[in-house]
């Protein structure tokens, strides 16, 4: 009897603390009373459902039976992730595109790196830069995390090395920022990518940024203003995203022990910089860099187009979007200095998310079929 009176207890003396669950999850809404509803039974199920959702210690319970499941299954509660080695975790789509099971084919990467070298000409002209970044991919940096089930015996074409080997031969600028955190694995001091994570760390994001930074000051033949950290501080308590994968497996203790970086944003402006209006569209990975406010520091003013769909841009609540469909995104790209295109291997599939096609449609509308 004490055992079914906790529950109540706990709401009018709340002495145990309760946790929130993470991820992406409904749970079912109260109803209101009606003979109607209870005539046909559903007030009842309706009801029961709401109770099953929201009774007390319930997301406690669910983390316990996670935290079980793994300790002693090593099995995941989400569909999303793959336990790797080394305690690892990975997500089928970025294996995918390791391992070329997300090839599009040579002809389509072709096809579209010729307009964007097309875009890019045009830009140039008008006196804009077109710059495309390939972000760090976990499955690459990770490589020899993956489960050995997972790994072909032969290795296939990948979406990734042939827009490098294609954007190179055309002349497309393109920073390969993959590549390059894969060489500083074994020599960086501090976490580039967290195992916990499905994107780069902050400090990752911030490295990344500095470099992008660089790329553009080579390619206008300016300086701009850098982000640089300082108070620099280590920490095994994950920030932001740092541990956005691990945190919707919903466990009860760490999946793993880290020691992040962190410290705090600063601008190395000295006053002759100069700070350009950009574009960026890309995926998630381009979140670390608005979070940690480095575009206010390199640009006069900017605006992230977050798959080509919505719209975020400086002033105001970061993450107050926008849908681009009753935007004039044309006059924005007129207005611009520079447009970068942020996309992780994961995301070449759909690469510009329908930007490059459409922006060549407006550049050359004679030319719909190359």
């Amino acid at each position: 009897m004490i055992f079914l009176f906790v529950p109540k207890l706990q709401k009018i003396f709340p002495v145990i603390s309760e946790t929130s669950l993470k991820g992406v999850f409904k749970t079912a809404p109260n109803v209101d009373f009606s003979t109607v509803k209870w005539m046909d039974g559903s007030y009842q199920e309706a009801k029961n459902n709401y109770l099953n959702d929201n009774f007390i210690f319930r997301p406690n319970l669910i983390k316990l039976n996670c935290q079980i499941d793994y300790s002693l299954f090593y099995k995941l509660n989400t569909g999303w992730c793959v336990l790797g080695k080394n305690n690892c975790l990975l997500t089928r789509d970025y294996i995918d595109a390791w391992t070329g099971a997300d090839f599009v084919g040579y002809r389509t990467i072709c096809e579209r790196m010729i307009k964007l070298k097309a875009l890019q000409d045009t830009f140039s002209k008008l006196g804009k830069s077109l710059v495309l970044v390939h972000a760090a991919s976990k499955a690459f940096y990770y490589s020899d995390c993956l489960p050995d089930d997972m790994i072909p015996a032969e290795k296939r074409p990948t979406n990734f090395a042939t827009y490098m080997h294609v954007g190179d031969s055309l002349g497309v600028n393109q920073l390969d920022l993959n590549s390059w955190f894969c060489a500083l694995k074994k020599t960086s001091r501090e976490l580039l990518y967290p195992k916990q994570g499905l994107h780069w760390s902050m400090y990752g994001g911030l490295l990344a940024a500095d470099t992008l930074a660089g790329y553009i000051e080579n390619l206008r033949k300016i300086k701009i203003p850098h982000p640089r950290w300082k108070d620099i501080t280590h920490s095994q308590h994950a920030l932001l995203a740092d541990d956005d994968l691990a945190a919707m497996l919903n466990l009860t203790w760490p999946f793993t022990t880290e020691t992040f970086t962190y410290g705090k944003m600063v601008c190395d402006d000295d006053n002759t910089r100069t700070r350009l209006s950009a574009i960026y569209i890309g995926d998630s990975f381009t979140w670390s860099l608005v979070d940690d406010n480095v575009f206010d520091c390199m640009n006069s003013n900017w605006e992230f187009w977050y798959y080509f769909r919505q719209r975020y841009n400086r002033g105001g609540s970061p993450r107050n979007a926008m849908s681009m469909e009753n935007y004039d995104w044309q006059g924005a790209i007129d207005k611009a200095d520079c447009i970068v295109l942020l996309y992780s291997a994961a995301i070449l599939d759909v690469l510009g998310s329908g930007f490059i096609e459409n922006e060549y449609s407006h550049y050359y509308p004679e030319k719909q079929r190359l």
